[in-house]
């Protein structure tokens, strides 16, 4: 009775592990592991970011308006009079870079380089963790197809036990004979809890890689 309660655990836990990859296809499956990557969203980032830095040296081909405003009161005494009064300056002051010894050009084309650089490095993680992810969910059902043959193996096996155990009863068989196949029905359940337990490990594997 034991056995079988076991028996039936196993079967119940590989049924609950492959449901949840079968339910989704496998591009959805590299899709939602891509895209939620955290060493993918960190090195998109760090492109943005080198990309905002482009703009920014392009920047020094721009022309410069700089704009100052003061105001301030003023009074004036004389021997025969006192007068006040209030002045306001303003200046505009518009630059624009003729040659600056190609700084700004060398400035913009490193950056660039750099935007390059992290695009190639975005676009490798991002290949290396979609064939992950794909070894991973061929592995999953690869195993599911191992516990598969495992359960069928052991369902096999118990019909020929109940088989011998009722020719046993009657006198039909002896019971070194219900021994030996006591013994590979052990063996195929055995066989059963191990191909789960390889499966459950597949299985937290894909969960590393894709997530819950």
């Amino acid at each position: 009775m034991n056995n079988i309660m076991r028996i039936g655990t196993f079967i119940s836990l590989s049924a609950v592990l492959s449901t949840n990859v079968y339910a989704t296809n496998l591009q959805e499956v590299i899709e939602q592991a891509v895209l939620t990557n955290p060493s993918i969203l960190e090195k998109y980032n760090q492109k943005v970011s080198r990309e905002y830095e482009v703009k920014v040296a392009h920047g020094g081909y721009l022309p410069d308006l700089d704009f100052d405003a003061g105001a301030g009161f003023t009074r004036k005494e004389t021997e025969t009079s006192e007068n006040s009064y209030k002045s306001i300056d303003a200046t505009i002051t518009l630059k624009q870079m003729l040659f600056d010894g190609f700084l700004t050009s060398s400035e913009k084309a490193r950056q660039k380089k750099r935007v390059e650089s992290a695009y190639f490095e975005l676009y490798n993680l991002a290949e290396e963790v979609a064939v992950g992810t794909v070894e991973a969910y061929v592995n999953v059902l690869l195993y599911q197809t191992y516990v598969d043959f495992a359960k069928a193996n052991l369902a096999s096996h118990e019909k020929m036990f109940d088989q011998i155990e009722m020719r046993s009863m009657l006198g039909a068989d002896d019971e070194s004979s219900l021994s030996q196949m006591r013994g590979r029905l052990n063996l195929a359940f055995s066989n059963v809890e191990a191909e789960t337990n390889n499966l459950q490990d597949r299985w937290t594997e894909y969960l590393e890689i894709v997530g819950s």
